[in-house]
């Protein structure tokens, strides 16, 4: 309850725009998240943190960017997120007039991108993870 309530609103707050940044500063955050674990749980400092984040089911910082994007995503597709937000996005069969796979599954398009900044991108991350996990969340199967 004290790492949801002092911590866990600072680490989320505006994770889409800077969760994937690079891992030399997301490490800073990680090492910041075991002293904190090591503390509320009263353990050494050379004791692993593993076995506290598995404890206490908290997620790594990077899972936590995935798991918000998967959560926004979710609002996009079901038209719960803001309009500006949804322009982001299109779905497969709005962008080619002809069927292929990905439109047939209800996957949102993924844009083509050479830059690795906008490899990183989340309207690029965020298609992505959504089409990914949205065949298991449906229950179908992917092939």
């Amino acid at each position: 309850m004290i790492y949801r309530s002092l911590i866990l609103p600072y680490l989320t707050y505006g994770i889409c725009v800077w969760g994937h940044a690079s891992k030399f500063l997301l490490n800073k955050l990680l090492i910041l998240k075991k002293r904190v674990l090591r503390l509320i749980y009263f353990t050494p400092r050379n004791k692993h943190a593993i076995p506290l984040f598995i404890k206490s089911t908290i997620l790594p910082v990077t899972l936590i960017y995935f798991e918000t994007i998967a959560n926004l995503m979710h609002h996009i597709s079901h038209g719960s997120a803001p309009s500006p937000l949804r322009a982001l996005f299109l779905k497969s069969n709005e962008v080619h007039r002809y069927n292929t796979r990905s439109a047939a599954k209800g996957n949102f398009f993924q844009k083509d991108a050479k830059l690795e900044i906008q490899k990183c991108s989340y309207s690029r991350l965020g298609t992505l993870v959504w089409n990914n996990i949205a065949p298991a969340l449906l229950g179908t199967r992917q092939t």
